[in-house]
């Protein structure tokens, strides 16, 4: 069981900038690595892992995928060189980077190294040894506290040993010594200094977006701007039903037809109402695939994939962006698409 490297994870999960839900997927595998290799021993997916974090085999996956992503977790490393990945027969062995700026993490209440004992003495005016307080302290004169057991002896003619506990000085601007919640001396709280308090800068995705993110958006544009005024539903629980839709291998343009169609009965889009209308627009266009197959083109708008006329077309030229709808219709023509003919006659 590593327990220092779970004290370590609960001192310094924020400074990994993980979430608190990666912070318990990271302690369920802390718990089975060793402190002094910081690697995992057996397999981290065995059933019991799984009921202690809480999830699914997939979800489990994609949590220890995260953790990785945030460089909290690695793949052990051989000594010659190779990363032990895992393959038939063998598991894979998993090691807990160091998270703590200081080095070695000692985790001492709370603090990465230990404390520092001191010894202060008071002296009397003769040189001897002093009894009782310093004295600065605040409490000079008052005598013990009730309850004090010596408070009828008197305290032993001893050299006062002062213990004090010492915060090291962060070698990181992400350590901080304010732990009460007050505004520090730059009014700054827990946790944050003056780069992360700064405004929040959007990184772009390294992940390009998929085909079925692609034309999902593009089909809920479209069918939004023709029937979203009632429907009642939000773009994103939209666009996420026929992105599903799309990724399970359902055709695009057949999922275009079938939103068109739940669109024209005035019904929310659902899951289970698109599997539907997908498989009757199946039907329906199973005895004539040949024939409608060249006449899509005519029949839908190209961009936007929405029947004619094509309300997510009709939404730009109301806003003034005619690019997209004066470069269909120089592509297909007005006889094809007629409801674009009056751009013609406009710029004619």
């Amino acid at each position: 069981m590593g327990v220092r490297l779970m004290v370590e994870i609960l001192d310094h999960w924020s400074d990994a900038g993980l979430t608190s839900g990666e912070r318990s997927d990271l302690l369920v595998i802390a718990e089975n690595a060793n402190d002094a290799t910081r690697e995992t021993f057996g397999s981290i997916h065995a059933p019991y892992i799984l009921r202690r974090a809480g999830k699914s085999p997939a979800a489990w996956k994609n949590a220890i995928g995260k953790l990785m992503k945030k460089k909290a977790l690695e793949y052990a490393v051989r000594a010659d060189g190779r990363e032990i990945t895992g393959y038939r027969g063998q598991v894979a062995v998993y090691r807990i980077p160091g998270l703590c700026p200081m080095g070695e993490h000692r985790g001492l209440w709370g603090q990465c190294t230990e404390e520092r004992v001191t010894s202060q003495v008071t002296q009397s005016g003769g040189g001897g040894p002093e009894k009782g307080h310093l004295s600065d302290d605040p409490s000079a004169g008052k005598g013990h506290p009730t309850g004090d057991p010596y408070v009828e002896k008197g305290s032993p003619d001893r050299w006062e040993r002062v213990t004090s506990q010492v915060t090291p000085t962060p070698t990181t601007p992400s350590t901080s010594s304010n732990e009460e919640g007050e505004p520090g001396d730059e009014g700054l709280f827990p946790g944050l200094d003056a780069e992360k308090a700064g405004p929040k800068k959007t990184k772009k995705s390294k992940n390009p977006a998929t085909f079925a993110q692609i034309e999902a958006r593009k089909i809920t544009d479209g069918y939004f701007a023709k029937y979203g005024a009632g429907s009642g539903q939000t773009r994103v629980s939209v666009r996420k039903i026929v992105e599903t839709t799309l990724d399970n291998g359902a055709d695009r343009d057949t999922v275009a037809w079938a939103i068109d169609a739940i669109g024209r009965t005035g019904k929310s889009v659902t899951a289970w109402r698109l599997t539907d209308t997908i498989a009757d627009v199946r039907a329906r266009r199973g005895e004539t695939a040949d024939s409608m197959a060249s006449q899509r083109t005519a029949a839908r708008c190209t961009e936007h994939r929405m029947v004619l006329p094509c309300g997510a077309c009709r939404g730009e030229i109301g806003a003034g962006d005619l690019e997209i709808p004066l470069r269909l219709l120089a592509e297909h023509g007005p006889e094809v698409r007629w409801d674009l003919a009056h751009l013609e006659r406009k710029s004619a």
